[in-house]
């Protein structure tokens, strides 16, 4: 009865080799399953984006000599009116004003040369508002260098 298994087990086993393996261009990329990966950093318009599932969650742009920062998915302080944005260990100050949605918060003050140097080199970006701690990360070199490159324009024509 043993054998008649072992036989049975063999013959099943050996009825998959008969059949060649599907040839693949070598020169063709292998399948993938997993869909692109969406690049979280991004220039929109002259402004430094950082989007996560679509949703808008960073937005710094120069304007002349200065530095506006949105964060719309931070819950407003009421008493507090200072954002601070680091670049590395480089930061940047800048003024929430004291009206506004509960919800988001802008902000702006001067453009920091130490700040944008930072960023130039690759330094992360993050932010401190109240007890709030955010990390953004770095942003990718594409469109790091072209918000760079408009920022500079626009503190030439200040």
């Amino acid at each position: 009865m043993r054998e008649t298994l072992a036989l049975a087990a063999a013959a099943a086993a050996l009825a998959g080799c008969g059949a060649e393996p599907e040839a693949r261009d070598a020169s063709a990329p292998a399948p993938s399953s997993a869909p692109p990966a969406v690049q979280p950093w991004s220039l929109e318009g002259q402004a430094l984006v950082r989007r996560e599932g679509g949703a808008l969650v960073f937005r710094l742009v120069c304007v002349g000599g200065e530095l506006q920062a949105e964060l719309p998915g931070v819950a407003r302080i009421s008493s507090e009116d200072r954002l601070t944005l680091g670049a590395g260990d480089q930061l940047a100050v800048l003024v929430v004003p004291m009206t506004g949605s509960d919800v988001g918060i802008r902000a702006s003050g001067a453009r920091e040369d130490a700040f944008i140097a930072a960023l130039a080199h690759g330094a992360p970006i993050g932010a401190s508002y109240g007890a709030q701690q955010l990390a953004f990360g770095t942003p990718a070199a594409e469109p790091r260098a072209q918000f760079l490159a408009s920022c500079a324009a626009k503190s030439a024509n200040r």
